[in-house]
Protein backbone atom coordinates (compact mmCIF):
# COMPACT_ATOMS: atom_id res chain seq x y z
CA UNK A 1 0.00 0.00 0.00
CA UNK A 2 2.49 2.28 -0.51
CA UNK A 3 5.06 3.77 -3.32
CA UNK A 4 2.23 5.74 -5.57
CA UNK A 5 3.38 9.59 -6.36
CA UNK A 6 1.75 12.56 -8.21
CA UNK A 7 0.05 10.53 -11.16
CA UNK A 8 -0.10 7.57 -9.64
CA UNK A 9 3.59 6.84 -10.73
CA UNK A 10 4.96 3.72 -8.39
CA UNK A 11 8.17 5.05 -6.87
CA UNK A 12 10.10 1.98 -6.59
CA UNK A 13 13.39 3.44 -4.81
CA UNK A 14 10.66 4.22 -1.74
CA UNK A 15 9.77 0.44 -1.56
CA UNK A 16 13.37 -0.59 -1.25
CA UNK A 17 13.77 2.17 1.45
CA UNK A 18 10.97 1.24 3.58
CA UNK A 19 11.62 -2.51 3.37
CA UNK A 20 15.81 -1.91 4.35
CA UNK A 21 13.79 0.25 7.29
CA UNK A 22 12.09 -2.52 8.66
CA UNK A 23 15.00 -4.74 8.33
CA UNK A 24 17.47 -2.68 9.52
CA UNK A 25 15.96 0.07 11.87
CA UNK A 26 12.94 -2.37 13.30
CA UNK A 27 14.07 -5.21 13.25
CA UNK A 28 11.19 -6.93 11.01
CA UNK A 29 13.41 -9.55 9.27
CA UNK A 30 11.11 -10.82 6.89
CA UNK A 31 8.46 -8.01 6.17
CA UNK A 32 6.19 -9.57 2.67
CA UNK A 33 6.08 -7.19 -0.25
CA UNK A 34 3.09 -7.64 -2.52
CA UNK A 35 4.33 -6.41 -6.29
CA UNK A 36 1.81 -6.73 -9.49
CA UNK A 37 3.67 -8.24 -11.68
CA UNK A 38 3.29 -4.76 -14.36
CA UNK A 39 5.10 -3.31 -11.90
CA UNK A 40 8.01 -5.44 -11.58
CA UNK A 41 8.66 -5.65 -15.38
CA UNK A 42 8.65 -1.88 -15.39
CA UNK A 43 11.11 -1.97 -12.77
CA UNK A 44 13.38 -4.28 -15.14
CA UNK A 45 13.08 -1.60 -17.76
CA UNK A 46 13.34 2.11 -15.65
CA UNK A 47 14.94 0.87 -12.46
CA UNK A 48 17.48 -1.72 -12.86
CA UNK A 49 18.81 -1.48 -9.61
CA UNK A 50 15.36 -1.73 -8.05
CA UNK A 51 14.06 -4.89 -9.93
CA UNK A 52 17.81 -6.73 -8.60
CA UNK A 53 16.64 -5.76 -5.37
CA UNK A 54 13.37 -7.38 -5.78
CA UNK A 55 14.29 -10.36 -7.84
CA UNK A 56 16.33 -10.97 -4.41
CA UNK A 57 13.98 -10.46 -1.88
CA UNK A 58 11.57 -13.27 -4.64
CA UNK A 59 14.41 -15.58 -3.54
CA UNK A 60 14.44 -15.14 -0.09
CA UNK A 61 10.22 -15.78 -0.16
CA UNK A 62 10.10 -12.13 0.88
CA UNK A 63 8.09 -10.82 -2.26
CA UNK A 64 4.78 -12.29 -3.82
CA UNK A 65 3.99 -11.09 -7.30
CA UNK A 66 0.17 -10.79 -8.04
CA UNK A 67 -1.00 -11.87 -11.19
CA UNK A 68 -2.36 -10.05 -14.25
CA UNK A 69 -5.98 -9.37 -13.90
CA UNK A 70 -6.09 -9.75 -9.97
CA UNK A 71 -6.49 -7.20 -7.49
CA UNK A 72 -3.31 -7.01 -5.39
CA UNK A 73 -5.64 -5.98 -2.06
CA UNK A 74 -7.18 -9.40 -2.23
CA UNK A 75 -4.02 -10.65 -1.78
CA UNK A 76 -2.51 -8.78 1.08
CA UNK A 77 -5.65 -8.45 2.70
CA UNK A 78 -5.34 -12.62 3.05
CA UNK A 79 -2.54 -12.64 4.26
CA UNK A 80 -2.78 -9.95 7.02
CA UNK A 81 -6.48 -11.53 8.05
CA UNK A 82 -5.84 -15.70 7.40
CA UNK A 83 -4.97 -17.55 10.64
CA UNK A 84 -3.52 -16.98 13.52
CA UNK A 85 -0.88 -14.45 11.75
CA UNK A 86 -3.86 -12.11 11.89
CA UNK A 87 -3.19 -11.11 15.45
CA UNK A 88 0.33 -10.48 14.98
CA UNK A 89 0.34 -8.77 10.95
CA UNK A 90 1.24 -5.38 10.76
CA UNK A 91 0.46 -3.50 7.26
CA UNK A 92 2.22 -0.35 6.15
CA UNK A 93 -0.01 1.45 4.32
CA UNK A 94 -1.59 5.03 4.22
CA UNK A 95 -4.84 3.83 2.89
CA UNK A 96 -8.11 4.14 5.15
CA UNK A 97 -9.46 0.84 3.42
CA UNK A 98 -12.87 2.34 3.47
CA UNK A 99 -13.68 0.44 0.32
CA UNK A 100 -12.51 -2.90 1.91
CA UNK A 101 -14.64 -1.83 4.79
CA UNK A 102 -18.26 -1.45 3.57
CA UNK A 103 -17.09 -4.94 1.71
CA UNK A 104 -16.79 -6.74 4.53
CA UNK A 105 -19.92 -8.75 6.72
CA UNK A 106 -18.78 -7.47 9.92
CA UNK A 107 -17.52 -3.68 8.98
CA UNK A 108 -16.95 -2.93 13.19
CA UNK A 109 -14.36 -5.70 13.16
CA UNK A 110 -12.62 -4.70 10.63
CA UNK A 111 -12.46 -1.49 11.34
CA UNK A 112 -11.10 -2.65 15.09
CA UNK A 113 -8.48 -4.95 13.13
CA UNK A 114 -7.35 -1.88 11.33
CA UNK A 115 -6.86 0.55 13.83
CA UNK A 116 -4.49 -2.04 15.60
CA UNK A 117 -2.53 -3.44 12.53
CA UNK A 118 -1.99 -0.48 10.34
CA UNK A 119 1.28 1.52 9.95
CA UNK A 120 1.60 4.69 8.87
CA UNK A 121 4.09 6.07 6.50
CA UNK A 122 6.32 9.03 5.52
CA UNK A 123 8.87 9.29 3.11
CA UNK A 124 11.56 12.00 1.93
CA UNK A 125 14.98 12.42 0.68
CA UNK A 126 17.43 13.63 3.26
CA UNK A 127 18.96 16.70 2.15
CA UNK A 128 22.55 16.03 3.11
CA UNK A 129 24.72 13.32 1.75
CA UNK A 130 22.25 12.71 -1.27
CA UNK A 131 25.36 12.48 -4.22
CA UNK A 132 27.62 10.62 -1.48
CA UNK A 133 25.36 7.67 -1.47
CA UNK A 134 24.88 7.29 -5.42
CA UNK A 135 27.88 5.53 -6.30
CA UNK A 136 28.75 2.88 -9.25
CA UNK A 137 27.86 5.29 -11.86
CA UNK A 138 27.19 3.32 -15.10
CA UNK A 139 29.41 0.44 -14.58
CA UNK A 140 33.29 -0.04 -14.90
CA UNK A 141 34.16 0.10 -18.74
CA UNK A 142 30.38 -0.05 -19.65
CA UNK A 143 30.28 -3.82 -18.42
CA UNK A 144 26.87 -5.26 -17.53
CA UNK A 145 26.90 -5.21 -13.59
CA UNK A 146 26.32 -8.71 -11.39
CA UNK A 147 22.97 -8.74 -9.60
CA UNK A 148 24.50 -8.38 -6.32
CA UNK A 149 26.46 -5.08 -7.50
CA UNK A 150 23.02 -3.99 -8.23
CA UNK A 151 21.06 -4.59 -5.15
CA UNK A 152 23.90 -3.26 -3.20
CA UNK A 153 23.62 0.14 -5.25
CA UNK A 154 19.90 0.06 -4.57
CA UNK A 155 20.49 -0.28 -0.97
CA UNK A 156 23.18 2.68 -0.70
CA UNK A 157 20.61 4.91 -2.24
CA UNK A 158 17.78 3.93 0.17
CA UNK A 159 19.99 5.21 3.27
CA UNK A 160 19.41 8.74 1.60
CA UNK A 161 15.57 8.15 2.26
CA UNK A 162 13.94 9.41 4.76
CA UNK A 163 11.37 6.86 6.47
CA UNK A 164 9.25 7.21 8.98
CA UNK A 165 7.08 4.91 10.58
CA UNK A 166 3.57 5.80 12.39
CA UNK A 167 2.83 2.04 14.30
CA UNK A 168 -0.36 1.49 16.12
CA UNK A 169 -1.15 2.50 19.21
CA UNK A 170 -0.58 -0.34 22.50
CA UNK A 171 -4.27 -0.28 22.87
CA UNK A 172 -7.84 0.04 21.35
CA UNK A 173 -8.99 3.64 22.22
CA UNK A 174 -12.15 2.15 23.35
CA UNK A 175 -13.40 1.87 26.90
CA UNK A 176 -11.88 -0.80 28.37
CA UNK A 177 -12.04 -2.86 31.70
CA UNK A 178 -9.77 -5.48 33.73
CA UNK A 179 -10.62 -9.13 34.22
CA UNK A 180 -12.48 -8.57 37.51
CA UNK A 181 -14.42 -5.99 36.15
CA UNK A 182 -13.74 -3.58 38.99
CA UNK A 183 -11.38 -1.02 37.24
CA UNK A 184 -12.61 1.11 33.90
CA UNK A 185 -10.06 2.72 31.13
CA UNK A 186 -11.28 5.74 29.24
CA UNK A 187 -9.00 6.87 26.55
CA UNK A 188 -8.37 10.42 27.02
CA UNK A 189 -10.66 13.11 24.73
CA UNK A 190 -6.78 14.76 23.72
CA UNK A 191 -4.76 13.89 21.09
CA UNK A 192 -2.13 11.76 23.17
CA UNK A 193 -2.76 8.34 22.61
CA UNK A 194 -0.88 7.27 25.73
CA UNK A 195 -3.33 9.14 28.35
CA UNK A 196 -5.94 7.63 29.78
CA UNK A 197 -8.32 7.98 32.73
CA UNK A 198 -9.28 5.33 35.65
CA UNK A 199 -12.47 4.71 37.18
CA UNK A 200 -11.90 2.13 40.30
CA UNK A 201 -15.14 0.82 41.95
CA UNK A 202 -15.79 1.27 45.36
CA UNK A 203 -14.18 -0.63 47.90
CA UNK A 204 -17.43 -1.23 49.55
CA UNK A 205 -20.19 -3.21 47.95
Amino acid sequence: GMGSGKGGTLKFEQIVAMVEALRTRHKLQRPLVLLHEKYLKAAAASAPECAAYFDSLREAGLLFATPHGANDDHYWLYAALNGEGARKCLVVSNDQMRDHRFDMLAPSCFERWRERHVVGYEVGVYRHGGAAVEGGGDGAGGGTELGAELVERAVRRAAATRVSLHFPPLYSSVVQSDAAGREWFFPSAEKEPEEWLCARASAEE
